[in-house]
């Protein structure tokens, strides 16, 4: 049975349950400097697809000859933007009318991995480019460094409805006709990743609670599962590898007209 939308109801309850997604994010500063790049040459129209709050939109407004606007399906958050000066609007790639528009760049963070069906979102976005005109999307990279001992709700449905992996978003390029191109943060460091992990099997996932609680639960849980620290290890340790790297939780793809 097909992935179901959760629709405009869904993510306003979750902005109201007190959701928070990142202020930052790695892949903005990435993007943004090819667009600085690509700005050098002249001109360029962005529009960023599920903007949020338009967090981006303001990294990106400063930069000389870049013209930016973004839409999102919630209502809530398209007001927080507007009110901040952003050229935002309510829609998504079907109702906004963008078959008219000839858009040097589209971008959209953390949006792919949400929607039922993203050939057809990325083909709508992939049409309103020009001849030469690029999409750059984000997102996490399956399985995360911790999902082998923590299922994480939020990247199961109806929050998160596909997974992609760097097989699949290769063929995601062949089937889009568009070449492909990966870039990835640096993954965290082993200790780090370990530490994470054992956090969240030991029960205390919570982002409010205090880093003496967290470590403490750490310690309880080390202390009555020993094994559980050297078989942390070694899956992190096993972690599939990227130029020689362990791969990091997140990808930024880059899409390109030929």
């Amino acid at each position: 049975m097909p992935m179901a939308d959760p629709g405009e109801r869904f993510y306003k309850w979750l902005t109201s349950a007190n959701f928070r997604y990142p202020k930052h994010r790695w892949e903005w500063n990435e993007a943004a400097s090819l667009l600085r790049e690509m700005a050098q040459d002249g001109p360029i129209s962005v529009l960023d697809a599920g903007c949020g709050e338009g967090r981006f939109l303001e990294q990106i407004a400063e930069i000389p000859g870049v013209a930016a606007q973004g839409f999102d399906q919630n209502f809530d958050v398209v007001e927080a933007a507007r009110a901040r000066g952003l050229d935002v609007y309510h829609g998504d790639l079907s109702t906004v009318g963008l078959h008219d528009l000839c858009i040097d760049v589209i971008t959209l963070f953390h949006v792919v991995e949400h929607v039922s069906d993203p050939i057809d979102v990325l083909e709508r976005a992939r049409d309103c480019l020009n001849q030469r005109g690029i999409i750059m999307f984000s997102v996490p990279l399956s399985p995360m460094s911790y999902e082998h001992a923590w299922p994480d709700p939020f990247n199961m449905p109806p929050h998160h409805l596909t997974r992609w992996s760097l097989r699949s978003l290769t063929v995601l390029g062949d089937r889009l006709g568009m070449g492909l191109r990966l870039s990835v943060p640096q993954a965290a460091p082993l200790p780090a990743r370990v530490l994470r992990s054992l956090v969240l099997q030991a029960g205390e996932s919570a982002k409010r609670a205090s880093a003496l609680s967290k470590a403490m639960n750490v310690l309880r849980f080390v202390a009555t599962k020993p094994t559980r620290l050297v078989a942390e290890v070694s899956q992190q340790l096993r972690r599939e590898r990227y130029a020689g790297c362990a791969l990091p939780d997140v990808v930024l793809v880059r899409l390109e007209k030929y």
